[in-house]
Parts: structure tokens; sequence; C-alpha cells
């Protein structure tokens, strides 16, 4: 066995983490699964050491981080005695607005966002009265802003901070699951397996998670965010079984080929395929079945249609705070004059293509639009009247 296939196995790297935290137990074993296509994954690419490096470095961070949180548990049942109840959730693909949505959503005073800094280093737990000066801002900000110096251009796309609001992405990767390593990595065998199969035992991991955060940190009610929940919907309420789901539209062929020009410099950055037409393909395969998955969840399932509020693109891009406005009163939620006014300096301050806008082409890209609407007809079937 070659040193590089040593690095990426799974049980060295368990071994490893073992080692690093003194601590043999990580929880539900769901993981291992796509774990091991990952890593395999990541073998089968050959793109060279640093590529693989930084998937075995990534990974050994999740086992140890795994291995911490479980044994957290252990020692503190009360952690997870704490309910998490009603989370407002997030749902839509990329590029459909659901990052402004979702920061405006995050201003309320009542709600408690997972932040950047503590999703990605969430051990130890945090606490709420150093939760402004932990040490970890400035520690995950510095790696952030390594990002944003090989691609300035990320930001004409998606703000980032350790302070931002994280998406669920991040959690998913703890499971190894979820979209990150689709838009950062880039290997085919990992996007079919997202695309086609549900990580076993995720949700109730997501959910230990959060309330690791909430356990001396900030409470609120949690607001959440991750297109990635759109593969396993029936999931998600069956952990979360009075979410409030909000899922915004838009036409995916637009979606398809914005969605691939954005996780492009991700891709330069993680150094994974960046080829624009097999960066469609790739989107094309991954998002269209989380639209059909998703759809055909609503079908089946009487509780994700009563869960689920829909918004269109248009109408969370034309005004924001309406848009959220909106998802208060669907839910009957309360909303506040300070979260009014919160939200009013939040897009006072970060106005939408303040940065510049994300420009791309359908032929760039080898996406024919009515090629692509046809791939999905459940979804446009249902939802055109919203693009």
């Amino acid at each position: 066995m070659a040193a590089a296939d040593r690095a990426l196995d799974v049980d060295t790297l368990h071994g490893e983490a073992r080692a690093l935290t003194g601590l043999d137990d990580f929880g539900d074993p769901g993981y291992r699964e796509p774990m091991a296509v990952f890593l395999a994954s990541v073998r089968d690419a050959g793109r060279g050491e640093a590529y693989e490096q930084r998937a075995h470095d990534r990974s050994l961070h999740l086992l140890a981080t795994r291995l911490r949180i479980t044994d957290h548990v252990k020692r503190h049942p009360d952690v997870v005695a704490a309910p998490v109840e009603r989370p407002v959730i997030l749902v839509g693909l990329p590029r459909t607005g659901t990052t402004v949505l979702y920061d405006v959503l995050a201003t309320d005073p009542a709600a408690r966002p997972p932040l950047e800094w503590e999703a990605q280093m969430p051990w130890p737990a945090p606490e709420a009265a150093t939760y402004d000066t932990d040490e970890r801002i400035d520690m995950v900000q510095a790696g952030i802003d390594q990002v944003l110096a090989a691609e300035p251009e990320i930001l004409q796309t998606h703000p980032l901070g350790a302070r931002f609001p994280a998406e669920c992405n991040t959690i998913m990767e703890y499971a190894f699951c979820g979209p990150d390593f689709w838009a950062s990595f880039g290997t085919d065998e990992w996007t079919r397996w997202v695309a086609t199969q549900r990580a076993v035992g995720f949700y109730p991991w997501h959910k230990q998670f959060l309330q690791h955060l909430q356990w001396k940190g900030p409470r609120g009610r949690w607001t959440l965010k991750s297109p990635g929940h759109l593969f396993d919907l029936e999931g998600l309420l069956d952990t979360y079984p009075d979410a409030c789901l909000v899922w915004t539209h838009r036409d995916p062929a637009t979606v398809m080929a914005s969605l691939s020009a954005f996780v492009l410099p991700f891709r330069r950055v993680g150094g994974g395929d960046a080829d624009k037409r097999r960066m469609a393909e790739s989107t094309v395969l991954l998002w269209g079945r989380a639209l059909e998955r998703g759809v055909d969840s609503r079908r089946a399932d009487p509780r994700v249609e009563a869960a689920t509020f829909d918004l269109p693109f248009k109408q969370v891009q034309a005004d924001p705070a309406a848009a959220a406005e909106a998802v208060h009163e669907h839910f009957g939620l309360p909303l506040t004059d300070e979260h009014r006014r919160r939200m009013t300096a939040f897009l006072g301050e970060h106005r939408l293509g303040s940065q510049g806008a994300l420009r791309y082409s359908f032929e760039e890209y080898g996406i024919d639009p009515d090629g692509v609407r046809a791939r999905f007809p459940h979804y446009c079937e249902r939802f055109a009247n919203l693009f």
C-alpha cells in the first residue's frame, strides 16, 4: 500500500483520530460508508499530494471532532436533554436567494443561527460569556481570508466570514455527507453517492451538534440553511417534526448555470476539477436529483408538504426583508420592530451586488436550457409558476 493510500485509508485515519484525542467512540457508524467513498474518490482522482493532504487533514479534523462531541455528550447528558423546537430551515437550491434570506432571518433577536466559526471549530462547546470574543473566531477568519486572497471573486457571489451564519453543509461534513465535498474536491464517485444515497444516522447527529452548541452558548429558535436537506426531507422531519421549511424556487436551467459558475472558484481553491463543462454536468446530476427527490418527498409524505412554504426567487431578490416577513407570517412567528430595524441595517450594509455580479452564460458551460428543464418534469410542472 502506497504512503498516499495509507494516509487516505479509513482505518488508518480512525487510528490517527484516536491517538490525537485519546478517545475511541465515534458515535453512530453510519458515516463510515460515505467516508470510504469520499476517500476512495480522492485517491482515484490522482490530483496530487497537496490535494490528497487536504482530504486527509479535513477527514482527521472531522473524526477528531466526532470523538470529542460524542464523549462530551456521554459525560454531560444534559446536553441532549435540551430541546430543539420549531427550527426554521431553508432548503432551496443554491442561487435561489437562500443566502440573503437566511441572513435577514438570522437577524431576528429570537433566532439562533450557527455561526461559521463554531460550525468549523465546535469543540470545546462555545459559551455565551465569550461568544463574541472566542479565539476561534480569528482562527477561522484567518482561514477564510486565505481562501479569499486566492479567489477574491468568491465575494461576488457569497459573503464569507467567521461571524456569518453557517450552512448545515458544514455540519454535514462531520457525517461525511452533504454537498461541500462536491463543491471543493469535485470527484465523480462522490457526486454519484450523494445524488443517489441517504446518509444513515445523520439527522440525530445534526440535532446533537446543535444541542452541543446551545449547551452553554446562546439559545434561541434555530435558524438553519442547506440545499442538501432536499435529499432527505423525511429524515429531517423525523428528527425535527415541528420544523418550518422554506423552499425558494427559480428556473432550474438558470440555477444550474449560475451554480456551476459559483462553484468554480471553490473548486480551484480545493484543487478539484474546474473544467466548466464537466462542472455543469456534475451540477445538473447532483442538484437535479435534489430537486426531484424533494418533489418526491412532498408527494409521498404529507408531513413534508404541510411543513413547507414556497417562495419565488424574484420575490426574495426584489425585497429580502419582505420575503422574511412572509416567512414569519406563514408560520405564525412574531415579527418585532427590532427585527425589522436589524434587517434594514443588514441590507444597507450588505447591498446585493455590491461586490460585483456573477457572470456566466449557458453556452460556456454547455447547458441547453430546454434540455435541463425537460430532465426535471415533476419539479417544473409543479413550480413553473414561481419561476
